[in-house]
């Protein structure tokens, strides 16, 4: 059987690797993937390939450059869209355990098949919060596994030094600019290790020059975090960080840093610090092995074998049928064309279909002008895909950026949450991209940009990015984006609400 593991962080070449090396013991052909990007289609939170390929040969792992679409199951810690390419089982395997919900609940995205999950409350979590939910997955197609990542742990002998080991995380959540002062302060009564986040090495410089002038020793991010571990007496972990139920895992004694207003399950007060200048104080108080029920609900582990655990649930998972979702879908500029190119969900078949086009003698669903300024004739949130193959180009002008941003929202206005725009265009260098005398303008990768918020936030001030934002009210994500002999294809997600 094959089985693929993509990768988008090497975090999770340790979260993944004791189930590939258990399913390659079974005799199966399980692999890590990470697709080769340019740089430019690097989103946020993704490492770039040399990081994962130096840390996969470190670690000794089966390891494909490519994806195997016809895989019979591929596993992600991310939303199924990811994977969406994949026509085999599509499961997702929970990545750390954190304990604050989301400020905000999305709606569904693409389901996944199965879902593997580290105990009984984040099985419940996933059933309840954000795109990467099913919430119409059967019980029987969830199955609790314990923490694979940390198998090793159990085979090392912890230390007895008076070494404290801080996890910060990164974004919103990070303790680093309120707690860090205070924690180097201890570095006379204790040995401060510090391992960042990778977010936070590669996104937030002045977080990581406010730790490298501290008395801390930085550890890499791709480090084994198990070893760290075993080295320290107190583990310090933002609270919102799956870092710090791992320390409740591995029976640390442990202080969560923050005071998030809402949390997904009781924490002893003994164990959350609310103030920075009263770390000194609970990292002198801190004990080991005090709640072992709070243990229990976070992990049903086998402590040292949650990767034979998770690799036999995946061969069980492996004899389900996929769920099908149904699906409707928008044909653009149809003509008598009914053949479906992209398969955003890894369906070849339209679903329910509705075809647009000028032309009634193609017998559309619906006869349309697609240069009417007017909105498309179906209501918000009508369709999960939209497919437009060699249409783009014959509709509005080189420049018209008004036009250009109106018809794209309608696009977006009209999908479901979470829905794709899949779309062909001839290649901006191609002769046929101006040599046909019908066509208007070009579509480059570039110009995709554009419709992202994130996109915007990132870019506006530090790169020639205009700032559209004012007339732009929409909001996509890149699925994917390749040159196909004279053609360029492309995928978007739109994400709603948009991130404005």
């Amino acid at each position: 059987m094959r089985i693929d593991f993509f990768l988008i962080s090497a975090m999770e070449v340790s979260h993944f690797g004791p189930v590939v090396r258990a399913l390659v013991e079974m005799g199966q052909d399980a692999v890590l993937v990470s697709p080769l990007k340019p740089a430019d289609e690097v989103m946020v939170g993704w490492d770039p390939p040399q990081v994962i390929d130096k840390l996969v040969k470190r670690e000794g792992l089966p390891y494909v450059k490519e994806c195997r679409l016809d895989a019979d199951v591929v596993i992600t810690t991310q939303g199924a869209q990811i994977i969406h390419q994949y026509t085999g089982l599509k499961g997702r395997m929970m990545y750390g355990m954190g304990l604050v919900p989301p400020s905000e609940v999305d709606e569904p995205g693409m389901p996944f098949d199965f879902h593997l999950v580290h105990g009984p409350l984040s099985e419940e979590v996933q059933f309840r919060y954000h795109g990467r939910r099913s919430p119409d997955l059967p019980r029987e197609r969830v199955r609790q596994i314990g923490y694979p990542r940390l198998d090793a742990y159990w085979r090392l002998s912890p230390s007895k030094s008076n070494t404290i080991l801080y996890l910060p995380t990164w974004g919103e959540f990070s303790s680093i600019d309120a707690y860090a002062d205070e924690i180097a302060k201890l570095s006379g009564e204790y040995n401060i290790v510090v391992k960042p986040h990778h977010g936070t090495f590669y996104y937030e410089p002045e977080r990581m020059a406010k730790l490298r002038s501290s008395r801390m020793m930085i550890l890499d991010f791709t480090d084994p975090p198990e070893q760290a571990y075993a080295d320290c007496a107190i583990v310090l972990a933002d609270i919102a960080s799956g870092a710090f139920t791992e320390a409740i895992l591995l029976q640390k004694a442990v202080v969560g840093l923050g005071d998030p207003k809402t949390l997904l399950c009781e924490v002893p007060p003994e164990m959350r610090c609310f103030a920075p200048s009263l770390i000194g104080d609970y990292v002198r108080q801190a004990k080991t092995s005090w709640n072992p029920e709070l243990r229990s609900g976070l992990f049903a582990t086998s402590e040292g074998s949650d990767g034979q655990k998770a690799a036999h649930a995946i061969m069980e998972m492996a004899g389900i049928p996929r769920i099908k979702k149904a699906i409707k879908t928008l044909l653009l500029g149809a003509g008598s064309q009914r053949t479906k190119l992209l398969f955003p969900d890894g369906n070849r078949e339209w679903g329910e279909l509705t075809t647009l086009d000028i032309n009634p003698s193609h017998e559309p669903s619906v006869v349309w002008d697609l240069e009417f300024p007017e909105p498309l004739p179906f209501s918000n949130g009508s369709f999960d895909e939209i497919h437009a193959y060699e249409i783009l180009e014959h509709i509005g002008n080189q420049g018209d950026y008004q036009a250009f941003f109106r018809q794209f929202y309608d696009y977006w206005r009209v999908l479901k949450p979470g829905g794709f725009f899949c779309a062909t265009v001839p290649r901006h260098d191609s002769e046929w991209a101006w040599g046909d005398p019908s066509h208007k303008r070009v579509i480059p990768s570039v110009i995709l940009v554009f419709l992202s918020q994130v996109e915007y936030k990132k870019q506006i001030g530090k790169t020639s990015m205009s700032d559209f934002r004012s007339i732009w009210k929409g909001d996509f994500n890149f699925v994917a984006r390749r040159n196909d002999g004279d053609h360029f294809m492309f995928c978007l997600q739109a994400v709603k609400p948009a991130r404005i």
